[in-house]
This record gives structure tokens, sequence and C-alpha cells, in this order.
């Protein structure tokens, strides 16, 4: 799978290599903290030895222009007869019943299906409790399978036993900076240090991966931070049931 802002709304890679996991929309537009004349402002690549790249840090914040916007001007240009979309929706901003009339209407598109994603790392997030009725509300109003996506930031084991039931699967998100480095400061302390993928995320993200199959043993989590192809065969040891890549 590709996931998150790396192909932003699936215009950027050949669709059809991948299960593509499209950019988080929202009910209302949020401006998050991306902006086009400046992309760099919020994403830094990360290198290792020789300055070889390792993955990348980012404070997007779940910039995107709001999911009407993605009905009226993306959607009537995909076609989802050979592309294997999964749409991906943030609570942000949204009372319950705005967000599952936000999934009800995206279910009306082809969709293989949709991710509740309610942690991400620049944003506030919410409570176990409030996610356990978002996540409710988006199971009632959608006949599509539902990804639920989880961050190291939070304790998983009080939140996915309650979800059990409502959800098909897990993904997993990026690494605030500040638990991948917490000695370091990140080139991005001006928008609060944002989060990481690819390498400097796999420790965490793979133990989490690890934990998820402990509490929660018969839903499928998707493995994250592919970054050689070793990595897939790593993910499968560890007991994914899929491999992702490029979460920023």
């Amino acid at each position: 799978m590709v996931v998150g802002e790396t192909i932003s709304q699936g215009r950027d890679y050949r669709p059809s290599l991948f299960t593509v996991v499209i950019k988080t929309l929202s009910y209302q537009p949020i401006a998050g903290n991306s902006r086009w004349y400046n992309p760099l402002r919020c994403v830094r690549p990360l290198r290792g030895n020789f300055l070889l790249p390792i993955g990348t840090a980012n404070a997007v914040g779940l910039t995107n222009p709001g999911y009407r916007w993605w009905c009226k001007k993306v959607a009537p240009s995909v076609d989802f007869s050979w592309q294997r979309l999964v749409g991906s929706v943030s609570p942000e901003g949204s009372t319950v019943d705005q967000f599952a009339e936000m999934v009800s209407r995206l279910s009306q598109f082809r969709f293989v299906a949709l991710e509740i994603n309610p942690f991400c790392p620049n944003v506030t997030g919410y409570s176990a409790e409030k996610v356990v009725e978002y996540t409710k509300a988006a199971k009632e109003a959608t006949p599509k399978p539902l990804i639920f996506k989880v961050s190291a930031a939070q304790d998983v084991s009080a939140i996915i036993p309650k979800v059990e039931g409502k959800i098909e699967a897990i993904s997993i998100n990026a690494v605030p900076w500040k638990l991948a480095f917490p000695e370091e400061r990140s080139p991005l302390a001006h928008l609060d240090g944002g989060a990481v993928s690819g390498k400097p995320a796999q420790k965490r993200n793979w133990n989490l991966l690890q934990w998820i199959r402990v509490i929660s043993p018969d839903i499928p989590v998707i493995g994250p931070d592919i970054w050689e192809y070793q990595d897939i065969a790593r993910l499968e040891e560890l007991g994914a049931s899929a491999s992702s890549f490029g979460a920023l």
C-alpha cells in the first residue's frame, strides 16, 4: 500500500501498482501547515550515514480542502474500475453526525475501504471514548470495510478492544519526533516538531505492530515504514497482513 501525503490524491504515481490511500480528508477545510508556495516548510528529508536518505519528517497537519472539494474536483477524474483506492477521513473539526455524513457520502464512491485517521501526530487528537464514538458512527454510516489508524503516541490497549467488531483492519501512523528522537531538536521545531516515517520510525512502530497482534490477534494489521525490500519480509515475520510505505 502507498499511504498518506506521498502521492497526494492518487495522481502522482501509477496507482495500478498499489492499493493507494488518499490524503486524509475532513468535513471542513483544514489549512494545516502545508503551503503550495513553500512545500519544504513542513517536510524535511532525514539522512543517515553518507547522507543517504533514511526517512522523512513532516508537520503537514491534515492540510486538505475538505471532503466536498474531493467529491467535486477529484472524484470525477478517478477511474475506480482499475485504481484500488482507500478513502481516508479524519474527525478533526467535525461533530459525530458530520463525520457520519462525510463517511456516508464517500461510501458512494468505489473505494475498496475507508480509513479512520483520528490520531494524526500533528493535531490534538481525541480521548479513547470519543474515538470509539466516531468509529461506531462510521460503521453505521458505511458498508465499506473500515481501517482504523493508530499511533505509537497513544495507549492502543485502551482503544483497540473497544473498536473490535467495528473495524476490519488496523494501520499505523508516523511517530512523533519527540518519541523517535527524544534528545534531538527537530528541524520542524517551529511547527511543534512533527513526526517521522521510514527507518527512524521502524523500531517503535514495529514494536507497536507486535503489541497489537498480542491484544487483538484476529484483526489484520498493515505494517508501516517500508524502506528496503527486506522490510516487507520482516513485517510478515512480525505478523503484518499487508505492508505500506510513504506515511507522511
